[in-house]
């Protein structure tokens, strides 16, 4: 009896300190075996503070989770638990507790139920930095970019540089009406004037002659680099080359008067030489009448192809992402300015002439008619040379991974006039660039 009374002592003792209900053992206190029974009590309403119940080293146990915490964001809502009341275990130290975790990636140690890892990150470093650092623009980047431009000011030639394509002291008519014979002949000159002097005519006008009318949208392609400042402030410098082909249909107008001469001049027959006629002196003056601003010659220019070099230097300032809390990769919005010096290659321009019919028009002013006269050897207006520029665009930086990124933008640009071949310069030009960027970081 006494033998099987020991017996059924040491299987009860061994069962209560199985079950955690006996006496600490020396290496252990009674707080070390009451620390799993607090931390289970922590599940209170289903909320998992699992980042305070993980084991102490040295134990081995196993992570214990809450009734209404799961690991995955695959698993379905566990039972019994509201969707609200579900978080999420993240993986962590050595036996699942979530503090290494938290301390080395900044992440929350639980989301809501069905927001990605990824998100929780971006969210909380939106939060904290405003630019996660996994996303953060590395400090020096080599650039490449494309893009079209259209003029909207600025003449690219004026009237006056082309007055050399038409020369009104070789546009004349005249018309002779009857003989001597008949006693009296009647001589009409036809010739363009400007303030009654026969030189050569004003050019009235030039139609679309922007450089985008000229050459279309001319195309750009170039490349550079680009210096972090900090996180918000970059230094670029830029080197491009613009080509585009010389476009046709430039209409040219020039203007001037249109004076008819009229000189009468009367014969008789010479009494001793029969069949001889003899102008009678003095011949009266010539009559003068004029048609005031005509349409005099009218032109189809042709313009030489655009080369154009650029250089630029400037700043660029990025604000904050937008829609941090919804895209995994930063779009961030951006303002340059940047100024430098574009070289041009010289414009030629040949054109094809049509000239008024000067006599025509005096019998019918409103039906003018013109007769074509050819197309004319290409004629340097503008000089190959040095304008200044500048440019303020504003854009949007999409981060496509930590060192690539793409960018659009657009604005306004600025050229300062050109030097004409007649002297003068040309009208400041104004143009809207479209450009696409990349870059990749180093």
């Amino acid at each position: 009896m006494r033998i099987a009374a020991l017996a059924t002592s040491a299987v009860l003792l061994s069962g209560c300190s199985w079950l955690g209900l006996g006496a600490p053992s020396a290496d252990k206190s009674w707080a070390d075996y009451n620390h799993g029974a607090q931390a289970a009590g922590r599940y209170s309403g289903g909320h998992a503070q699992y980042g305070a119940q993980a084991p102490r080293q040295g134990y081995g146990a196993p992570r214990s989770y809450g009734p209404c915490e799961i690991t995955s964001v695959a698993q379905p809502v566990p039972q019994g638990c509201a969707p609200e009341q579900v978080t999420i275990a993240l993986p962590g130290g050595q036996y699942g507790g979530s503090q290494a975790y938290a301390g080395n990636y900044q992440a929350p140690a639980a989301g809501s139920y069905g927001q990605s890892l990824a998100n929780i990150n971006r969210a909380q470093a939106a939060a904290n930095h405003g630019i996660h650092n996994y996303w953060k623009r590395p400090r020096f980047r080599l650039t490449g970019m494309a893009g079209l431009e259209r003029s909207v000011s600025g003449e690219a030639y004026s009237a006056d540089n082309l007055a050399s394509l038409y020369n009104p002291v070789l546009h004349s008519n005249q018309r002779t009406s009857g003989t001597p014979a008949e006693g009296q002949v009647i001589v009409e000159d036809y010739e363009p004037r400007i303030n009654n002097n026969p030189v050569p005519a004003a050019a009235a006008s030039v139609r679309n002659n922007r450089i985008s009318d000229i050459y279309g949208a001319p195309f750009t392609l170039g490349a550079g680099a680009e210096y972090q400042v900090n996180d918000r402030f970059a230094v670029f410098g830029n080197a491009s080359y613009t080509v585009a082909e010389g476009g046709e249909g430039s209409r040219v107008e020039y203007e001037a008067d249109v004076h008819r001469l009229v000189t009468t001049t009367d014969y008789v027959e010479d009494p001793n030489n029969p069949g001889t006629f003899n102008a009678v002196t003095p011949v009266s003056p010539a009559t003068n009448t004029s048609i005031p601003d005509v349409a005099v010659a009218r032109t189809s220019a042709t313009a030489s192809e655009l080369r154009r070099s650029n250089l630029e230097l400037g700043g660029r300032y990025y604000f904050k992402d937008v829609f941090p809390q919804y895209l995994e990769r930063p779009l961030t919005p951006y303002i340059s300015a940047s100024a430098g010096a574009s070289h041009y290659n010289a414009l030629e321009v040949s054109q094809e002439t049509e000239e008024l019919l000067l006599g025509a028009l005096f019998d019918d002013p409103t039906a003018p008619t013109y007769s074509r006269e050819g197309t004319s050897d290409p004629v340097e207006i503008l000089e190959e040379g040095w304008v200044p520029t500048g440019a303020i665009t504003v854009g949007a930086e999409w981060q496509i991974t930590p060192k690539a990124a793409l960018a659009f933008e657009t604005g306004l640009r600025y050229e300062g006039g050109r030097s004409a071949t007649s002297g003068g310069k040309t009208d400041d030009n104004f143009a809207i660039p479209l450009t696409l960027r990349g870059s990749i970081g180093f």
